[in-house]
Formats: C-alpha cells, structure tokens, sequence
C-alpha cells in the first residue's frame, strides 16, 4: 500500500489531543468539568462527542485527569479503565465529591485557558465561500470525470481513491489509491479537515500523472454545508478544478419538492439555490445530495451526476471510487 506523510501544504491543522490534553491539566483540585465544557473551549460545542470518545479510548496514564470529565448534569459517564467504580475512586481520591454517581453542579468547571482551535477552523470555513466561482460554466461538454473518496479501513490511515472515467460511457480509464496518517478526527462539520490531507496527497499524484480529468466529482457535499465550505467546495478552491460534491447526508436547506426516481429536486435556504437531492432509479428510497465545489454552476453539477446513474445508489464514478478506497490493493 502506498503511504504518504499526511502533511498537506494547502493547510496546516491544530493537534485536537494535544489542546485537550492541555485543558486537562487545568482542571483545578476538587473540580471535575463536562465534556461539553471542553468542546466549548475549544470553540465547538458539537464536539463533546469527540472529547468523550477521547478521553474513552486514549491512553492512559497514572496522571491522567480523564477521570474528571463527566456528561452535562454531573453524572460520571462511561471510563475505560476499571469503570465506574474506578472513576468513582479516582474522583474521591482527588477530593472531588461524588453522590449517587453524580457530581454536583458546584463542583463543576467551566473556564479554560488556551486557543479555540475549532473557532479558527469555523473562521477558515467562512473564508472559503467567497473564493468559489460557481457562476461560471463549463467551457465545453467533459470528456472526463473523475472521482475521490477516502475510507479508513486500516486504523489511524485515510485511503483515498481516484477514479478517472469516460465521461459518455462510464467506462474507467485510470486508477489510483494510496494511504495518509490521520491527522485529525470525525467532528461533524469538520469532515474537510479530516480527509483533506488525503485528498490533497493523490491529487498531486493526479497532476503529476497527467490525468486531470474536466471535472471531479467528489464523495462528500460540496457548498450544501452550513457554513457553504463542504469538502468538495474547500477541494475545488485550493486543486481549481471544476468540483461536485455528492453526499448522502442532508445537512442543511429544504427540498423543494417531493422526490421521484431520477427526478432532481432543488434544495433551497431561503431563495438561495444551494444543490439537488435525486432519488436513483436503483429502487432505493434514499436520495443522493449533489452540489457545487468549484467552477461548475449547480444546473450542470445536477445534469452531470443524474447523468452518471448506473444501476447503483451512488453516481458511477463515485461508487467505483468508493471500492477501491476500501480494497486491500492499490
């Protein structure tokens, strides 16, 4: 299996357990905190789903302050070594007190010294809109299409996979898949920073080969993104290649319509017009959400990927894509 660093130069990323880590250090004698609490300070509050599963399966050591961290309210949570009984016991030991397996709300901490690192992150994320041009169309019909995902089927390694394909037949034409470090972890609405060193990675192996296609479809959203910063819009802003984003996951605007096999119906936030949710022909009642990245208006996105419908749930590129960053060979 290839490997590469994982360091991408289109964008450095904070060390999450590092600046958690830190935090822990602050907890003050006699005080636990909340994983929400945490996740503040770091900028997120959508984060305290990390931080506990963190906190959970990290390493542990005899001076680790995990112990301390419980869920909103005050109850303990789950601890990894020795359970609740042994966070019960490290917690008297640090005289923090401990009733009916609940903290008390005045024992609770919830300042915390240090950098937001989520908030920089958001900061990026509003930048990256801006940068899109999604005005502009395609200077001719694509000849090619080409598809990038990532999967993790080896632990702490992204697998990212390229797919290059005739764009009238559906027929592939080039291939190529190798493997980064993980350098950052699945927070919802940070998926970018996650998979973005991965995609980054194969696309210089994508232009060093010469096989740039017209245009890239890319698994995940694109400016269908609360923050209009989705992975395929953050991709097509640094590669400047014409980008789609085609998810499974809805995350923001309404359908402005029922759906129908192959039928797209726009996805509206206010007037705005922000992609299209098509329903395959494949007999399932599950849409695809297809949007903008970069360079391509949303009426030739949604023509491009209804176009690439095979018989399966996902556009063809896509699926292919997607098989070959879970196989075993490169």
């Amino acid at each position: 299996m290839a490997e590469h660093s994982g360091e991408s130069p289109w964008l450095a990323l904070p060390d999450l357990e590092r600046d958690l880590a830190e935090r822990l250090d602050q907890i003050h004698a006699g005080r636990a905190t909340t994983y929400g609490a945490l996740a503040r300070s770091l900028g997120d509050p959508i984060a305290a789903r990390w931080v506990a599963e963190c906190l959970l399966t990290h390493a542990h050591t005899p001076e680790c302050r995990c112990h301390c961290v419980v869920r909103a309210g005050g109850d303990l949570g789950l601890y990894g070594e020795g359970g609740t009984p042994e966070k019960v016991r490290r917690l008297l030991r640090d005289g923090v007190p401990v009733l009916d397996e609940t903290v008390p709300p005045e024992c609770l901490q919830s300042e915390f010294e240090g950098p937001a690192p989520l908030r920089e992150l958001q900061a990026f994320q509003g930048s990256v809109f801006p940068r899109l041009d999604l005005a502009r169309p395609l200077p001719g019909e694509p000849g090619t299409i080409g598809a990038l995902d990532v999967a993790y089927p080896v632990p702490g390694f992204a697998r990212a996979a390229y797919v290059l394909m005739d764009a009238a037949t559906m027929e592939p034409l080039w291939s190529l898949a190798l493997s980064v470090p993980v350098q950052f972890p699945y927070i919802t609405t940070y998926l970018t920073f996650r998979e973005l060193p991965a995609h980054e990675a194969i696309w210089r192996e994508v232009v060093a080969a010469g096989r740039v296609p017209d245009v890239v479809f890319v698994d995940g959203t694109g400016i269908l993104h609360p923050r209009r910063a989705g992975i395929a819009a953050t991709f097509g802003m640094f590669a400047r290649v014409p980008t789609v984003g085609v998810t499974k996951s809805h995350l923001t605007g309404r359908l402005a319509g029922p759906l129908a096999p192959l039928v797209p119906v726009p996805i509206l936030e206010g007037d705005e017009l922000l992609g299209a949710a098509i329903l395959p022909g494949s007999g399932t009642a599950k849409p695809v959400y297809v949007s903008p990245g970069n360079l391509i208006r949303v009426e030739e996105a949604t023509r491009l990927v209804l176009g690439s419908f095979r018989q399966h749930r996902v556009p063809e590129p896509i699926y292919l894509a997607d098989r070959l960053s879970k196989s075993a060979d490169d």
